[in-house]
């Protein structure tokens, strides 16, 4: 547990966060180039009844079925990190307005204060 933590301190979060929208572009950029069902056929290799060619076509094509669930779900993870970057930066403009509502409170807070005091 302790190097987990370590690692996770370690990370710049703040460089991750600012970064995170341009990654998404990329991938989405990257997985929205031809699929494999949006290429060409491949070529058909004559039906010779071999056994191993006809293992070698069923494997590949559970290569190509499964490349493109992997692509799908990279497809939804690039959606969600999307909308997970959105929510931070709502949450830090949040933050922000919370952090100038607390010093404009506070200022007040002190000025009553010493307003108080010196009245007597």
């Amino acid at each position: 547990m302790g190097i987990w933590l370590t690692a996770l301190k370690a990370i710049p979060w703040v460089d991750v966060i600012a970064a995170a929208p341009a990654i998404t572009r990329s991938a989405r950029q990257m997985f929205a180039r031809k699929r494999p069902e949006d290429a060409e056929a491949p070529l058909a290799v004559p039906a010779t009844g071999d056994p191993a060619l006809q293992a070698l076509q069923g494997t590949v094509a559970q290569l190509l079925t499964r490349q493109q669930a992997l692509a799908d779900v990279i497809d939804a993870l690039a959606a969600q990190n999307a909308s997970v970057v959105e929510a931070l930066d709502i949450l830090r403009m949040r933050l922000r307005l919370l952090v100038g509502l607390s010093a404009v409170l506070g200022l007040g807070w002190v000025g009553t204060l010493s307003w108080l005091v010196w009245r007597g």
